[in-house]
C-alpha cells in the first residue's frame, strides 16, 4: 500500500503529475481539484495516493487532500463507479459541495456534474448516504467552512480523547452551536461549552 508520495514535481497536467522520489518518477493520476492546489513544477510536493489494481493495470491515484482520497475511495465502492469515473465525478464537484449534496440526497445536483446521470446520482445518494462520517454530517448540517469544520472535528476528537462517547460528543456539540452560532466562537469557546453540557 502506497498511503503518500513525497518529492519533486517534474510534470504537471490537468489529468495526471510525474513525481520525482528519488528512486524513480512515478506517474499519477488527479482530479481537477488537485491540479488547482499543485505547486509550480521543479517544486516539493507531498500527495496522499491510493494504489489500485487491476488484472491489466496498476494505477496511482493521488490527492492534495486526505478529504479527497477519503471520497474517492467511498466513490470506487459505489457499484459501476471506476477510478476514472469516480475522478471525473471529483473534478466536477468540490467535497464539501458533493458531501453536502449526498447527505441532503440532493440527486438534482449531483446529476449536474459532468458525466453523471439521474439514475448514477440516484445510486451514488443510495449507497453513500449512510457511509458519510458523523462527523461530516454535522459540519454539512451548519454549513461549515473548512476552518470551522477543523473546529469541529478536532473538538469532538478532542472530547473522544478525553474518555466521552462519540455519539454523545457530537450531540454536545451541535446544541452548542445550535445556541451560540459558529461564527461567533473558537475552538476554545466550543471545547469548553460542550465540556460544561456533557458534565451538566
Amino acid at each position: 500500500m502506497i498511503s503518500f508520495l513525497r518529492g519533486q514535481l517534474i510534470v504537471s497536467q490537468p489529468t495526471s503529475i510525474v513525481i520525482d522520489c528519488q528512486w524513480g518518477g512515478l506517474e499519477v493520476f488527479i482530479p481537477l481539484s488537485t491540479f488547482a492546489k499543485l505547486p509550480k513544477v521543479g517544486e516539493q510536493i507531498m500527495i496522499h495516493t491510493h494504489f489500485h489494481v487491476r488484472e491489466d493495470a496498476m494505477s496511482l491515484f493521488g490527492f492534495i487532500t486526505k478529504d479527497e482520497k477519503d471520497l474517492f475511495r467511498m466513490l470506487i465502492g459505489v457499484s459501476k463507479i471506476g477510478p476514472k469515473v469516480a475522478l471525473g465525478i471529483l473534478s466536477g464537484i468540490s467535497v464539501n459541495e458533493l458531501t453536502s449534496a449526498l447527505v441532503a440526497e440532493d440527486v438534482k445536483r449531483i446529476s449536474m456534474i459532468p458525466g453523471v446521470g439521474k439514475k448514477t446520482a440516484e445510486r451514488l445518494v443510495l449507497e453513500l448516504k449512510e457511509k458519510i462520517p458523523a462527523i461530516d454530517q454535522v459540519t454539512v448540517e451548519f454549513k461549515a467552512d473548512q476552518k470551522q469544520k477543523e473546529m469541529i472535528t478536532d473538538t469532538i476528537n478532542a472530547l473522544v480523547s478525553l474518555g466521552y462517547n462519540q455519539g454523545k460528543a457530537q450531540q454536545a456539540v451541535r446544541e452548542i452551536i445550535k445556541e451560540y452560532k459558529l461564527d461567533s466562537l473558537k475552538i476554545e469557546d466550543l471545547l469548553k461549552l460542550t465540556l460544561k453540557m456533557i458534565n451538566k
